[in-house]
């Protein structure tokens, strides 16, 4: 990694479209993409009317105005942390002042770039993928969410979190408390590393697998745009998908581009600084929100400019809390009454040896 950073090249594309569904008719996400700042990110707002729109919007505003008056020598790494923490009471302080705006949040996965070297924070379930030069994909941030948490304690597979009713649940977004717990962690990558920043309307109908056959066979980053949203369209885009595709270093081309099969990462390494979720349930909202009661008419879908676009997620005045059902208790029970029944079958049995020895003494 002795690469001087300012001679690095990065390219970019981008892609934020609203949509299919009917009950979003507006583009509730948004996303950042200055290469002179080196600051990527895509926001995921949530709540009813325009209000999603409002919290993502502010959340990108936030990071970039950060960014734009970074000092030199500044830790990247607490500048993008605080910058979150700013947005986060933003937010929250706003959908509390403004009834329209009640209940109003985001998610954000943002990415900061200087060489070879990259700095990651993220909330929410919005994420970021890594593809190296060799063609390994892998996944850098964690959803927090009701089915990655159960998936991670092992009481739900891939296969059950894929149908899950709960698969819409987010257990941490900028705005809903008034403090956040912000993921964050920084490392080196290779020149030649693709980073995709995307929302949860590209993952809920590409899964990590295509993901990588998209990057890894598409002539462009521009064509991975066009083929993804052309993917979740053919498969019923029923959020708002917003894309970012971030290049560091010159076009590689790849051993198996022929090949549709990428070696997949499907859990991130540890890095240092990267924090874990807390044992106890917290707070769970449900994305979509529906206290709008009926969507306004559909409405041609669009894509956006570099600077961000906007989700129609609907809100509910009580984020319902989740409670994790555990079936140990039962089993416990269980081996309590079977110890009870041998202890009892135990005593029995003594005393009736017991009274025939008496017996015989007589």
């Amino acid at each position: 990694m002795t690469e001087n950073p300012t001679a690095v090249p990065v390219e970019t594309a981008v892609i934020s479209d609203r949509g299919l569904s009917q009950k979003r008719p507006l583009n509730e996400d948004s996303m950042l993409c200055e290469v002179e700042l080196g600051i990527f990110a895509v926001a995921d707002g949530v709540g009813g009317a325009q209000a999603g729109e409002v919290a993502s919007k502010t959340a990108v505003e936030v990071l970039e105005e950060a960014f734009r008056h970074q000092k030199q020598g500044e830790d990247v790494e607490d500048l993008m942390e605080i910058a979150i923490q700013r947005a986060n009471d933003s937010i929250h302080r706003m959908s509390r002042e403004e009834p329209s705006l009640a209940m109003m949040a985001t998610t954000i996965v943002a990415l900061h770039v200087s060489g070879l070297r990259v700095t990651v924070g993220h909330v929410g379930d919005s994420r970021l993928y890594r593809l190296t030069p060799g063609g390994e994909f892998r996944r850098e941030t964690e959803d927090h969410s009701l089915v990655e948490e159960e998936m991670r304690a092992g009481r739900l597979t891939p296969e059950q979190a894929a149908n899950h009713p709960g698969r819409n649940v987010i257990s941490r977004a900028i705005g809903a408390e008034p403090s956040v717990e912000v993921d964050m962690h920084s490392f080196e990558v290779e020149s030649g590393t693709i980073f995709l920043l995307c929302s949860d309307g590209i993952t809920r109908h590409i899964p990590d697998g295509e993901l990588s056959s998209v990057l890894i066979n598409s002539p462009s980053l521009n064509d991975a745009c066009v083929e993804m949203k052309r993917r979740c369209y053919e498969r019923g885009a029923e959020d708002n998908l917003t894309a970012v595709l971030v290049r560091i270093g010159k076009a590689v081309k790849y051993a198996d581009s022929s090949d549709e099969e990428a070696t997949l990462i499907r859990e991130r390494a540890d890095f240092h600084g990267a924090r874990t979720l807390p044992e106890t349930p917290s707070p769970f909202l449900q994305r979509p929100f529906d206290a709008a009661g009926a969507a306004p008419p559909d409405t041609a879908p669009k894509t956006t400019d570099a600077k961000g676009a906007s989700t129609d997620v609907e809100s509910s005045s009580n984020p319902p809390r989740v409670e994790r059902k555990s079936g140990g208790a039962g089993r416990a029970v269980g081996v309590l009454l079977l110890m009870l029944a041998l202890t009892g079958l135990a005593f029995y049995v003594g005393m009736a040896f017991e009274r025939k020895g008496l017996k015989r003494l007589a």
